[in-house]
Parts: C-alpha cells; sequence; structure tokens
C-alpha cells in the first residue's frame, strides 16, 4: 500500500466520523479561514499551512513540495497602518528570496514588483472593469542584456453573470513575431453552488476570481483540448473537506482542506 492510498483511506474514516458526529464544530463558510491543504498528485505531494494576524489578514504561508526532491517555501506578508498588504517576501528553500512590493490606485491593487537582491527583476500591471473585477495582467520581464523590460506575458479575464471567472486567455512573447502570441485559453464553464474557499487561480493575495466551486476547467492550447474534472466531498455546513481532480488521461490528485 503506497502513501496515497493510506492517506485517501485515513481521510475518508476522518470524513466519514465527521459527518456523523454531530456536537463537531465547523466554522461557517461567512467566518472560515483556510488552515490547511494537503495535495497527494501522481508521484509528488503539496503540503500548504497559512496563519493569520488576529485581524484575519494572512500573515505566513508556509508549503512544502515532494517529487520526491523536497523543496520547501515561506511566504511572509507585510501590512502598513492602514492594515493594506504592502509587500510579500518569498523564500525558497532558503535559497531564493523575493521581495514582492504592491501599489496602489483607488483601494486596488495595480502594480506588483518583484526585487531580487535589490534589482527589480520583473513587474506586473492590473486593470480592472467598473464592477471591480479583474479584466487583464501585463507582465514584463528584465532584460539584463538591453538594460530594460520588455511585456513576455498577459492575461485576459471574463466572467459569467453571477460573477464566477469564467475564461483565461493567455499570450506570451514570442521571438519568431518580437511580440505577443495566443499561447492557451483556460474555461470554466459550470459550477456548483457551494461556496468557494480557494480560488482555482491565484492571481493576487486576497483576490478571489471564484466566489463558488468550479466542475472543472478545460484547457485550449493550439490544435488541442483537454478536459479536467473536479469532484467533491463536503463537511456538514457545505464547505469542501476534499476535491479530487481527474486529469484527461484518467489520473487524478486529491487535495484534503482543514480550516480555523
Amino acid at each position: 500500500m503506497n502513501v496515497k492510498q493510506i492517506v485517501l483511506i485515513s481521510f475518508s474514516l476522518f470524513l466519514a466520523t465527521a459527518c456523523q458526529d454531530e456536537e463537531m464544530e465547523i466554522p461557517n463558510p461567512e467566518d472560515v479561514r483556510l488552515k490547511s491543504v494537503q495535495t497527494i498528485g501522481h508521484g509528488w505531494t503539496l503540503s500548504t499551512v497559512y496563519d493569520y494576524l488576529p485581524d484575519g489578514n494572512l500573515t505566513t504561508v508556509q508549503w512544502e513540495r515532494n517529487t520526491p526532491f523536497t523543496t520547501i517555501g515561506t511566504e511572509e506578508y507585510v501590512y502598513g497602518a492602514d492594515k493594506r498588504l504592502e509587500k510579500q517576501i518569498i523564500s525558497i528553500s532558503g535559497v531564493v528570496v523575493t521581495e514582492m512590493r504592491y501599489s496602489y490606485f483607488q483601494g486596488k491593487i495595480v502594480a506588483a514588483s518583484a526585487y531580487v537582491e535589490g534589482i527589480k527583476d520583473h513587474y506586473t500591471f492590473f486593470e480592472y472593469n467598473q464592477a471591480g473585477q479583474l479584466i487583464r495582467t501585463e507582465h514584463f520581464k528584465r532584460d539584463d542584456e538591453a538594460n530594460g523590460y520588455f511585456q513576455d506575458g498577459e492575461q485576459v479575464f471574463s466572467y459569467h453573470a453571477d460573477g464566477n471567472l469564467h475564461k483565461i486567455e493567455l499570450a506570451v512573447f514570442s521571438s519568431e513575431v518580437g511580440g505577443l502570441i495566443w499561447n492557451n485559453t483556460k474555461t470554466y464553464a459550470s459550477y456548483r453552488s457551494e461556496p468557494s474557499v480557494v480560488d482555482s487561480e491565484s492571481i493576487l493575495p486576497g483576490l478571489k476570481l471564484q466566489k463558488n466551486l468550479p466542475t472543472g476547467y478545460e484547457l485550449e492550447t493550439a490544435g488541442d483540448k483537454f478536459k479536467y474534472s473536479f469532484a467533491y466531498r463536503f463537511y456538514p455546513n457545505g464547505l469542501p473537506a476534499d476535491r479530487v481532480t481527474t486529469y484527461p488521461d484518467g489520473q487524478t490528485e486529491q487535495s484534503v482542506y482543514t480550516y480555523q
């Protein structure tokens, strides 16, 4: 019996007990804070733990990936006097340290600049519509030879009528054409009624693109389309207990969620 089978069996026993125990206290969706996510894939695992300040703001994220080689990362969130996120310090295996600095306009993050050893390595601009939804990101990367920056990527976002994310269109830099070309489109066609705790797309800290749980997505590339489906189990109050993702080739991964 492998590690994945052991974890699946242990979690199934835990979930069965939780659902039968009427005395078990589980947080309401509006009060929930994600505590941890454990993901088990085909030959790899990823464990993520979240810590918060008393006011509810995220303060640190610690993660460990085994492939089977182990990579450890930490993210520290630093806030200003107005409790707005000022910067994010990202460390990977204690070697690569990136400081992400955020700029605001009318209360929203409009730019994020990544510094490595005091030098701006790359930056991203964020554009919103009148409803406050993110509709575009433009990513720029440092070009040491030209002593400047060039745009190496762009994402365009669209939404369903209920506000849930519908599509992300990605364009990347092509040296052949000297500019951006379409790379892929990811489509979230449908959603469940249960509330989402963690977005499938992590773009900016605190930014939610999916208020409900997606049923899966389709990834379209040049000449191909790949479908990924999501299946969930739930705690009694409707919060997701776990999600199983089925890949186009039939392989699966499982993500287990805990809360505080």
